[in-house]
């Protein structure tokens, strides 16, 4: 833990980003730092990357009072007056600017100024909880609020505990969390309404599904940047089906074209294979890819050739992804 060199630092103005997008676990680790940062005397402000995209994004961001939040571009970093920069749940690469601490359960990269604690745990709120219990009282309105966020958090980003990389530091912090929820919030997040595009999206993907072995891809073409959300949860949704083990969806995104990767497939590294299509990454099992396109020449093309653009990337994404699920893309 590096509380310590924390409370060393200059906390007059503190920065805390929430990782590569926006995500419960993101959200709930970064909002854990801003309480203790505020608990130690300091003033800090919480930065997400990305948009509220999801619908259980936006839930969690209404339900418990999330707005604070800024978006990561609102900030010149090239004449930012922070003082001092945390990063929870995302690596140094992340960053508009290099953290002196990173708080983190992804891939190790460039280390934190002062300091990183990376571990090999499902989720950054298991992490973030071992940080704020001292700070906040757990029977308090924000206590409980906090704790939800935190279990919310957990619960995503091990999947429920499917995830290969949950751990008993997992267990007993989602255990702890759920313990001390507003049960009330944690419903409505859980319980987030689901918009009737999803359907639609769902069943033009399986249908325009390539499935080879234990592997599928699918694309759904291009879509609005205030549905893409819809990207990972498909992902999610197709490796549930009997039989597939590495899901890939792909769409494009005004000018970027996304991919969504999970897998259960231990011989996949999916960090090296989201990488090696374009800017992004992940962690085991799960992770996004980014392959952005010339905005100024795409922003005018109408929306048969946007298709036609569209199909011409995903064919020769289906032959690699397909090569390297069967080659067994191997971790380490």
């Amino acid at each position: 833990m590096l509380i310590d060199e924390v409370k060393s630092a200059n906390l007059a103005n503190v920065a805390i980003f929430s990782g590569a997008g926006v995500d419960p676990d993101g959200l709930a680790s970064a909002w854990a730092f801003k309480f203790i940062v505020e608990a130690l005397g300091g003033k800090a402000d919480c930065f997400y990357r990305g948009t509220f995209n999801r619908p259980q994004n936006k839930t969690m961001r209404e339900v418990l009072g999330l707005s604070f939040f800024k978006n990561i571009d609102e900030v010149d970093w090239n004449n930012h007056g922070y003082t001092t920069i945390i990063s929870a749940d995302g690596p140094a690469e992340v960053c508009p600017v290099r953290p002196h601490f990173i708080i983190d359960h992804h891939k190790v990269g460039e280390p934190g100024i002062i300091g990183s604690d990376v571990r090999a745990v499902g989720a950054c709120s298991s992490l973030a909880l071992e940080y704020i219990r001292p700070y906040i009282d757990w029977a308090s309105e924000r206590g409980k609020l906090l704790a939800t966020a935190l279990a919310i958090g957990i619960l995503t980003d091990t999947n429920s505990f499917k995830e290969q990389s949950s751990c008993r530091q997992d267990f007993e912090a989602a255990a702890f969390c759920i313990e001390n929820k507003d049960h009330k919030s944690f419903l409505s997040i859980l319980n987030w309404p689901k918009p009737s595009y999803y359907n639609d999206l769902y069943a033009y993907g399986w249908n325009n599904k390539v499935w080879e072995g234990t592997v599928l891809v699918t694309g759904i073409g291009d879509i609005p940047e205030q549905r893409s959300g819809i990207i990972s949860d498909l992902a999610e949704k197709f490796i549930e089906t009997n039989g597939i083990s590495t899901s890939v969806v792909v769409a494009l995104v005004d000018s970027t074209i996304v991919m969504s990767v999970r897998s259960s497939n231990s011989a996949i590294d999916v960090d090296e294979f989201c990488k090696f299509f374009g800017s992004g990454g992940g962690k085991r099992g799960a992770g996004v890819a980014r392959i952005a396109l010339p905005e100024p020449l795409f922003s005018k093309v109408s929306e048969t050739d946007r298709q036609t653009v569209f199909d011409a990337f995903f064919k020769i994404i289906v032959e690699k992804a397909l090569q390297f699920a069967g080659d067994g893309v191997r971790e380490g």
